[in-house]
C-alpha cells in the first residue's frame, strides 16, 4: 500500500518472501535524483500515484540511495554542493549496476523478468537509470543500439538549466516547452536555481493518470514554442500510458528517424516545413559605417569610391555589430551596441553594423510557427556564406584602409555570434590571419547547442580571444561553453525582470536581449565577475565576491580564460 514500505534486501530471500511481492508481475521501479532519499516528494508522489492508480497490476519499489546521493549534506556553500554533486556523480555506474543484479535476483527469485520492469527516474536518477538497462545484455534488446531499454520516454520542464538539453529518449516530451513550467517562473528564479520548473517533470507524470494530456508532433525550434496550435490529428497520450511502439512507427513515417513530441497542458505544435522568401544573395549585404550615433554612411563593397566618402578613419581598432536571426540595421541590439561605442569610443574606433535583413528574415509574416521555422532554417544556411563575405569586406578595408584583421572586433548577438564565427573561420582559411576579438552575446541554441563540430559554430578558436555572455542558456540561446571566458549572467537563463515576459511573451527573448543590454551597460557599471565551477556557475548569488574577479563586458581582459558567474540588477 502506499503507506506500508516492507524493505527487501538484496540477495536474502527471506526478507523478499516476507515482503509478500507479487510473482511474475510488472514491476516499477522509482529512483530520485541528487540529494534524494525514500522520503522525498518525488518518490513519495511518483509511488503513490503508481500504488492508488495500479498497485493491484503491479509492484512498486522504491530505490532509496541517500546515502550515496548526497542527502542531509549541508550544502549551503556552492563549492561543496559541487563537491558533492561529483562525488554522487561517481556513484552512478556501481549503483545501476548494483540495481541491475538486484532485478537479476527478483528474476531468479520471483519470476520478475527484466522485460517485467520499468523504472521512473528524475533528474540524476534518470542517468542511473540508464546505467541499470546498461548493465545487463537483454536477448530482447536491440543488438549494438546503445538502448538503455526497449522504450525510453524523456520529459522535458527544465531543459538547460537543471535538466539535460539532448533528446536523448526514443520519444521525447516538450512540457510547456520544455524550460520553465506555468507557476514556476518567480520560485525559479528566488529559490534553488530551476528546481520549481525540474520538479515539475514528476508531478505532470503522476497528474496523467487523471488527466489525458495529448502531445502533438513538433520539430526543431518549434518543440519549444510556448504558444502554438493546441490540435493536431497524430497526436499520442504521454505519460504512464504513453504507446511504447510510437517510436517504431514514427521511425517508419516520412523516413523521420528522430521525432520529438510537445507535451502541454493546453498548448501543442503540428509542425510542417515551408518555404519563405529570403534572399541568400551575398550581395545583398549592407555596410553602415557610423561617425555619429545619427549618420550612418553606407560603405560599398569593393567601391572605394564609397569607402573613401565615407571618411572611415585609417589603421585603426573598428567595430563590427551583427545581431541576429530577423534583424536588420534598426533593430535594437544593432542600434544600442552601436550607440554605445560611438558615444563611449567613438574618437578611438571605427563602428559599422552589419544590415543583413534580406538574408536574416528581417520582415517576413511570422505569426504562423510553421513559416518560423522555415525561415530560420533558410537563415541558418546563409550563416557560412554570409560570414565569407564579411571577411572578404574585411580584406577590402585592409587593402584601402589599413585596418588590419588584428584590429577588428565583432560584437554579436544570438545568430548573429555564429555569422561571426564563421567570419573569423574566413579569415583564418582565406586570409591566413585572425580577428582580434569576438564577443558572443547569447549565441543562438536552437540547432546550434551540443553542437560537437566547431566548424559548424562560432568556436572559441576563431578569433586571438573570444568571450561568450550567457542569458537565457538552453532556450535562445546556446548550452555550451564555447568561448574562452563563458560568463554566467545572473545565473545565465532568466534574467532579473524577464520571469513573466520570457513565458507571456516571445518564449525566452527578454532574457536573451538581456545579454546585449548587460554588455552595453558595462560601459557606466563596473561588473566584476567571479570564477565559478560546474553546477554552481547557474547560481544567481553565490559568486557576488572575491579576491580573482576579471571585469566583463567590452574592458574585459583578453588574456582571461574560464567560467565566470556575475550579477546585476534588472535593465531598462
Amino acid at each position: 500500500t502506499s503507506n506500508n514500505g516492507v524493505e527487501i534486501v538484496f540477495n536474502d530471500t527471506g526478507s523478499l518472501n516476507a515482503s509478500n511481492l507479487k510473482t511474475a508481475t510488472e514491476t516499477i521501479i522509482v529512483i530520485d535524483g541528487f540529494l534524494s532519499n525514500l522520503t522525498t516528494p518525488m518518490s513519495q508522489t511518483i509511488k503513490n500515484a503508481y500504488v492508488d492508480n495500479m498497485g493491484d497490476k503491479v509492484n512498486v519499489i522504491v530505490l532509496d540511495y541517500g546515502r550515496l546521493s548526497g542527502s542531509g549534506q549541508d550544502l549551503s556553500n556552492p563549492l561543496n554542493t559541487a563537491t558533492s554533486y561529483l562525488t554522487v556523480i561517481s556513484n552512478v555506474e556501481p549503483i545501476g549496476q548494483r540495481v541491475a543484479d538486484f532485478l537479476d535476483f527478483l528474476r531468479a527469485n520471483k519470476q520478475i523478468q527484466f522485460s517485467d520492469v520499468t523504472v521512473i527516474g528524475h533528474s540524476l536518477g534518470a542517468h542511473v537509470a540508464g546505467d541499470v538497462g546498461r548493465a545487463h545484455t537483454r536477448p530482447y534488446c536491440w543488438s549494438g543500439s546503445g538502448s538503455d531499454a526497449i522504450f525510453v520516454d524523456i520529459y522535458h520542464t527544465n531543459r538547460g538549466v537543471l535538466g539535460i538539453i539532448d533528446d536523448i529518449g526514443h520519444v521525447n516530451v516538450y512540457v510547456n516547452s520544455g524550460t520553465v513550467q506555468p507557476g514556476c517562473a518567480i520560485q525559479d528564479i528566488v529559490g534553488t536555481k530551476g528546481y520549481c520548473s525540474h520538479s515539475y517533470s514528476w508531478k505532470f507524470f503522476t497528474s496523467a493518470f487523471q488527466n489525458n494530456y495529448t502531445a502533438c508532433p513538433c520539430l526543431f525550434i518549434f518543440c519549444i514554442c510556448a504558444n502554438c496550435n493546441a490540435n493536431c490529428n497524430n497526436g499520442i497520450p504521454v505519460g504512464p500510458a504513453i504507446p511504447t511502439n510510437i517510436f517504431s512507427t514514427v521511425l517508419n513515417m516520412e523516413s523521420i528517424s528522430n521525432v520529438v513530441f510537445l507535451a502541454s497542458l493546453s498548448l501543442a505544435l503540428a509542425f510542417s516545413l515551408v518555404h519563405a522568401d529570403i534572399s541568400t544573395n551575398v550581395d545583398d549585404l549592407r555596410y553602415y559605417y557610423f561617425p555619429t550615433t545619427n549618420n550612418g554612411v553606407e560603405i560599398v563593397f569593393n567601391d572605394t569610391g564609397s569607402l573613401n566618402a565615407s571618411n572611415l578613419k585609417a589603421a585603426t581598432q573598428t567595430i563590427i555589430v551583427i545581431d541576429g536571426f530577423l534583424s536588420n540595421l534598426t533593430t535594437p541590439m544593432s542600434q544600442t551596441v552601436k550607440n554605445a561605442y560611438v558615444e563611449n569610443m567613438g574618437d578611438q574606433v571605427n563602428v559599422i553594423v552589419l544590415d543583413y535583413g534580406r538574408l536574416s528574415g528581417s520582415g517576413q509574416d511570422l505569426s504562423n510557427p510553421v513559416n518560423t521555422a522555415s525561415s530560420y532554417q533558410i537563415v541558418m544556411s546563409n550563416v557560412q556564406p554570409i560570414g565569407q563575405r564579411v571577411a572578404d569586406f574585411l580584406d577590402f578595408l585592409r587593402a584601402n584602409k589599413q585596418i588590419q584583421f588584428s584590429d577588428v572586433t565583432i560584437i554579436c548577438h544570438s545568430l548573429g555570434a555564429h555569422v561571426s564565427g564563421d567570419v573569423g573561420k574566413a579569415v583564418k582559411n582565406t586570409y591566413n590571419s585572425i580577428l582580434a576579438r569576438i564577443a558572443g552575446l547569447d549565441p543562438a541554441g536552437p540547432l546550434y547547442s551540443l553542437q560537437l563540430i566547431p566548424s559548424l559554430r562560432l568556436d572559441k578558436n576563431d578569433a586571438s580571444f573570444v568571450d561568450v555572455y550567457h542569458t537565457n542558456r538552453g532556450v535562445l540561446g546556446i548550452v555550451d561553453d564555447i568561448g574562452q571566458v563563458n560568463v554566467y549572467v545572473n545565473s545565465g537563463s532568466v534574467q532579473p525582470g524577464c520571469a513573466i515576459q520570457d513565458v507571456v511573451g516571445t518564449k525566452g527573448y527578454c532574457s536573451h536581449s538581456f545579454s546585449w543590454k548587460f554588455f552595453t551597460s558595462a560601459f557606466q557599471t563596473n561588473y566584476t565577475a567571479c570564477p565559478c565551477l560546474l553546477v554552481t556557475c547557474i547560481c544567481a548569488n553565490c559568486y557576488s565576491n572575491c579576491n580573482n574577479g576579471i571585469p566583463v563586458g567590452p574592458a574585459i581582459p583578453t588574456n582571461s580564460s574560464g567560467l565566470y558567474s556575475v550579477s546585476s540588477g534588472a535593465l531598462p
